[in-house]
């Protein structure tokens, strides 16, 4: 892990800690240090035990985490360090939804996450951040001066959308980068999809290879449109004729409506 991300984590830790709620489940942290780790073991649990439903989770490795179930989690602080990644049991497939703060610093997750209505999420610079799934954010998500997709900015492997469904909102201050992989044949299946808020109040905002469907609002300023950058693939048609995951969105590539 990079020394700008592990003086992230750390300050994000001690804030989460100082002022971590009396209800809701128990603190878990995790921090592994063997080759790789299964969830349901604990082993890289200082308490003992894996996480449960209604959790809260500080997981500061770059150890592979294998096995992960279907969680609904109060918090979720990941630092996964450059070979780190949080792997789905096979019965997972709806992921990781957090119910009361997400904090991503670096790593891969390699499963659906959801932020849900009322929960917020943070991305910060310090590392890339890869997720193989769709982020869905019914709360709000912060995308901090997150940087370029090879540095520090979010990654889709696969193809897998940022869907901001009606309630949601999502707003990128500094430069920031969201990326659609290269891999597998999924080229142009990568979506932002935005029936909430996309919110671009200074910076600049990267939506590299990926079709936005715009349904929703862009704010931010008057020159929130002009903040917006979108980079196509060769050949990549304005308009994705599939509307995607979400019925009734009008593709919009480029402005605000």
């Amino acid at each position: 892990m990079s020394t700008p991300a592990k003086a992230m984590f750390a300050l994000l830790t001690a804030l989460w800690t100082a002022s971590a709620p009396a209800d809701g489940g128990a603190l878990r942290t995790w921090r592994c240090t063997s080759s790789n780790a299964d969830w349901s073991t604990a082993d890289c649990s200082q308490e003992g035990e894996p996480p449960v439903d209604g959790d809260s989770v500080l997981i500061q490795s770059d150890t592979p985490i294998q096995g992960v179930p279907e969680i609904t989690l109060k918090n979720l602080t990941y630092s996964g360090g450059a070979d780190g990644h949080l792997d789905p049991d096979d019965a997972n497939a709806a992921g990781i939804t957090v119910a009361g703060q997400l904090r991503w610093t670096e790593g891969a997750i390699n499963m659906p996450v959801t932020i849900e209505s009322g929960a917020s999420g943070t991305l910060v610079a310090g590392a890339r951040k890869e997720i193989d799934g769709d982020l869905t954010v019914r709360g709000s998500l912060s995308l901090r001066n997150t940087g370029s997709e090879e540095a520090s900015g979010l990654h889709f492997d696969d193809p897998h959308s940022l869907v901001i469904p009606a309630g949601g909102v999502v707003t990128s201050t500094g430069d920031s980068e969201v990326f659609g992989g290269d891999c597998c044949g999924t080229q142009g299946l990568h979506r932002v999809v935005n029936e909430g808020v996309l919110n671009i109040p200074d910076g600049r905002l990267s939506i590299n290879k990926m079709a936005r469907y715009q349904d929703g609002a862009l704010s931010g300023s008057r020159r929130a449109g002009r903040r917006l950058t979108e980079v196509r693939r060769p050949g990549q048609p304005r308009q994705d004729p599939s509307p995607g995951p979400l019925p009734g969105l009008l593709p919009l590539i480029g402005g605000a409506r």
